[in-house]
């Protein structure tokens, strides 16, 4: 028995007709190796996330470990930065242990096929999951357990709201008329010179009020920048400010 193979502890082997050997094991943390080449990449941010979310609910999907009996060699397949951060402070970790009917060049590319078949999060389908949220365990937990602030759990619900009554496709089209927009807007900026901008100012609006307010700036002036600002003034000089 090797020594990799003494550290070890299975928990439960099964084969699958399609000859597959996979077992519940713990293994050692410091003997896992990673794909270097794993084109999955998350940053400093959602790393720090995602320790964030395994502290607060302490469960997780198992990663999926190949164990190269020959290599002897524990090899991620899926789960590197899960693996990651659970490694930083356990020395044991329970994994989905593949240990027959995979090559090793199968589970060389898992690092791409795993993630690439994930799919995406329905945004109507986290509203109503929040909105859930909200009235069964309240707004505290649900923005603890789930890791979100209060302007994005409003976000969110906002968005719901706003799209509620469109389709898929309505969405989607809107979507890229939005970037399309901002892609158009740093364009301009772009072709400004630093010393003639001025400071940002963003604000994010409902649907209804969005309409009202664009309309009547450019009722005022069709360059909203300075429409906006005529605004402020009339107000202003009107309120004695």
């Amino acid at each position: 028995m090797s020594k990799l193979e003494s550290q070890i502890k299975r928990l439960g082997t099964n084969k699958n007709p399609d000859g597959v050997t996979m077992s519940l094991a713990i293994i050692p943390s410091k003997r896992i190796k990673f794909n270097p080449l794993n084109p999955n990449i998350m940053d400093e941010k959602k790393m720090e996330m995602l320790s964030k979310n395994i502290e607060v609910n302490k469960y997780l999907e198992p990663v999926v470990v190949f164990y190269d009996k020959e290599a002897k060699e524990l090899l991620v397949i899926d789960g590197e930065h899960r693996m990651r951060t659970l490694a930083k402070t356990q020395d044991k970790v329970i994994v989905t242990l593949i240990e027959g009917g995979i090559s090793r060049a199968q589970a060389f590319s898992g690092a791409y096929t795993f993630n690439a078949i994930r799919g995406q999060l329905d945004q109507k389908k986290v509203a109503k999951m929040i909105q859930f949220g909200l009235s069964t365990y309240g707004e505290k937990e649900v923005r603890r357990i789930m890791n979100l602030q209060k302007y994005k759990v409003d976000e969110m619900l906002m968005h719901s709201k706003d799209t509620a009554e469109m389709s898929d496709e309505m969405i989607s089209d809107q979507s890229k008329a939005h970037l399309e927009a901002i892609t158009s807007t740093q364009k301009e900026l772009s072709s400004q010179p630093i010393s003639s901008m001025g400071q940002m100012f963003v604000v994010s609006l409902q649907k209804d009020d969005y309409k009202l307010v664009t309309d009547t700036l450019k009722s005022i002036d069709n360059n909203i920048n300075k429409a906006l600002v005529s605004l402020c003034k009339q107000y202003k000089k009107k309120n004695r400010i």
